[in-house]
């Protein structure tokens, strides 16, 4: 059985991603975030391996009725379009920019390790390389900030 506790979408997401390019499964992903704050950078840092657990694969029809059937229901619907990917391994980072209507352009910087500091001083350097100020990066998943912007959320 549940538990009664509310999930903090900062914390937990479970959600069903649909691929349209490239073509993959539609899945369902479970993923769980603490927020880490220390100098003047605040992030998130997944606590599963590779970050996403997958739950499910199957037409997006089952998955929303598995779903449904274990008691979430829908809360919002975030398509991410002109997705772009780099590699930029001269500076050891990874990055991706996606349009979001209703929000806009978002980018994501991704680290591996289990190093806190490495990580942070590692996004400071791929900020600066990429001439992002700090003031606009957040560390809240891209589903609550959508959900902020839309006004669905606090």
């Amino acid at each position: 059985m549940p538990g009664e506790k509310a999930w903090d979408p900062l914390e937990k997401n479970l959600r069903i991603r649909e691929w349209q390019t490239p073509e993959n499964p539609t899945t369902v992903y479970f993923v769980k975030n603490e927020i880490i704050t220390s100098d003047d950078v605040q992030c998130k840092r997944a606590l599963y391996p590779d970050g996403k657990v997958p739950l499910m694969s199957a037409d997006r029809e089952t998955c929303a009725r598995v779903l449904a059937d274990l008691g979430f229901i829908p809360w919002i619907t975030v398509k991410k379009e002109r997705a772009s990917f780099w590699e930029v391994p001269k500076y050891d980072f990874k990055t991706v920019t996606e349009y979001i209507e209703g929000l806009g352009w978002t980018g994501e910087l991704e680290f591996e390790g289990s190093d806190i500091k490495r990580a942070q001083t590692k996004i400071q350097k791929a900020l600066a390389l990429l001439n992002i100020p700090k003031e606009a990066v957040s560390e809240k998943p891209v589903s609550v900030l959508y959900a902020e912007q839309v006004g669905h959320f606090r």
